[in-house]
């Protein structure tokens, strides 16, 4: 614990920041101290999330949803007992040139580097060799994240591929030399990909949740806006070095959700999918939680418990990531297929050559297949019919608008629980180490930093480091163990 100095009136705290000012100017190792004490603030941030999402405007425009979800998801790494592990799997679909590699790998650029393994493309059996336990066996996927741009379909749909985004610790079967070899991987890191035009199997789509960009044509001014008032201003895009090396304290935690019986009643149950996105939506809430590990309590067994917060955060990412009332994703490609629906379609039914005309982006063949998908997942219904002038029946569509579910916030889901319950969560949330600030500054930290002044050598250094009066070594930075 930092040992506190007494209280000082307003004018004794602005002469002593005054000499913090000073001293840091004057001595190098008081500078190293400020910046070793800074990343360990931010994490105290009680609106930390939101804080590192804004840190990310100095090199993305817009696009806040979509940060957000690739934080919450890339976060997963730090999650040690998620419900299911293919949680922390994201799919970033958008057209060529809209600027999906750019916002991804600029929101991963915040991270550390060491835990972050960055690809532009990868082969069929690339995993299957890649980081093979027999050749390393101290790796690991655990804690890391694989982030590939552009991924292409075929890759995404491979054997080794889907079993290292479904539970990690893949053992794969090759032919080497004509001998069957079986190569371990161990681990399963957080995957983020990109990719133009997706068109995943079924099975996927409960392994990759989806989430697109805003390729609005007022997007595109904002961006041009600010890449000219930036180059008017000489503005820097570079990340605060504090906010970047605050990740680097997070640590791998085990979490528990203390009201999740409160949640399942409220989601739909029409949809074997549920089972994987209810699960994802827990695990949203972990990562939230580890994200805010410095801020949460732990119980007797040393699980870190989520709070509101973390039930907030993780339900404005999910939202961004539904399409349906089953929370069931679909591509870029066929969000635009039903919006043209819904536009042009007048009558109750219509078949695909209805649509041939109007959706003009695609292939029949392509068009022919993604209908098909939304009709599986319950956009349509389709029935043969006999038409006037056909000899065989023309398979007809009939669209069903149904609205997209609604994740209920946090206060409708505690409404009319027990009064044993509710003081359960109540006694979490008091209990909760959130410090009374909203932003971690320049002054918090130099005010931080007077808990080291010395009144004894008049330097800065740890309460526990005996200062040069006491005839030993002054200055020390502090060691990385907690406050």
């Amino acid at each position: 614990m930092i040992m506190k100095l007494p209280e000082i009136t307003e004018k004794q705290k602005q002469e002593n920041l005054k000499m913090i000012r000073r001293k840091i100017k004057e001595n190098p190792k008081n500078k190293t101290l400020a910046e070793a004490a800074a990343p360990k603030l931010i994490l105290e941030d009680p609106d930390l999330f939101n804080r590192i999402n804004k840190e990310l405007d100095k090199k993305i425009v817009g696009e806040e949803a979509t940060r957000k979800v690739i934080l919450l998801v890339a976060n997963g790494r730090n999650v040690d007992n998620p419900s299911e592990r293919a949680s922390y799997n994201l799919m970033v679909n958008a057209e060529s040139g809209a600027g999906k590699d750019y916002v991804t790998s600029n929101t991963l650029k915040i991270l550390p580097k060491s835990e972050v393994v960055k690809r532009r493309r990868r082969t069929k059996k690339g995993f299957a060799y890649w980081h093979n336990s027999k050749f390393e066996p101290e790796w690991t996927w655990d804690k890391k994240l694989f982030y590939c741009e552009d991924i292409p379909n075929s890759v995404l749909n491979e054997d080794v591929f889907k079993v290292m985004a479904s539970s990690g610790n893949a053992t794969s079967t090759i032919v080497i030399n004509q001998k069957a070899v079986d190569i371990q991987i161990e681990g399963k890191p957080v995957m983020i990909i990109t990719i133009a035009e997706a068109d995943p199997k079924s099975e996927n789509l409960r392994r990759f949740p989806i989430v697109d960009l805003d390729e609005s044509i007022n997007q595109t001014k904002e961006i041009m806006k600010r890449q000219s008032e930036y180059a008017m201003k000489g503005y820097s895009t570079d990340y605060n070095n504090s906010v970047m090396e605050a990740h680097n304290y997070l640590k791998r935690v085990k979490v528990k959700i203390p009201f999740a019986d409160l949640i399942a009643k409220h989601f739909p149950i029409d949809h074997i999918i549920m089972r994987t996105n209810y699960n994802r939506f827990l695990d949203y809430i972990k990562s939230s939680c580890s994200y805010h590990q410095k801020q949460r309590t732990q119980d007797k067994e040393g699980f870190y418990l989520s709070t509101e917060q973390d039930y907030t955060i993780a339900r404005e990412c999910l939202t961004k990531t539904i399409s349906s009332k089953n929370l069931v994703p679909i591509t870029k490609n066929q969000k635009k297929i039903l919006e043209k629906i819904r536009r042009f379609s007048n009558k109750d039914k219509f078949s695909i050559n209805d649509l041939v005309p109007k959706i003009t982006f695609m292939s029949d063949r392509a068009l022919r297949s993604n209908i098909d998908k939304l009709t599986d997942l319950g956009y349509f219904t389709r029935e043969n019919e006999s038409v006037l002038g056909i000899n065989k029946p023309v398979i007809m569509y009939t669209f069903v608008d149904s609205p997209t579910f609604k994740i209920p916030d946090y206060n409708y889901i505690t409404s009319n629980t027990s009064i044993e319950t509710n003081n359960t969560i109540a006694s979490i949330a008091s209990n909760t180490k959130v410090k009374e600030v909203k932003e971690v500054n320049e002054t918090q930290i130099q005010d931080e930093l007077s808990n080291y002044l010395c009144d004894k050598c008049g330097n800065l250094h740890l309460p526990e480091i005996n200062c040069e009066r006491d005839g030993t070594s002054t200055l020390a930075t502090p060691p990385m163990a907690d406050f």
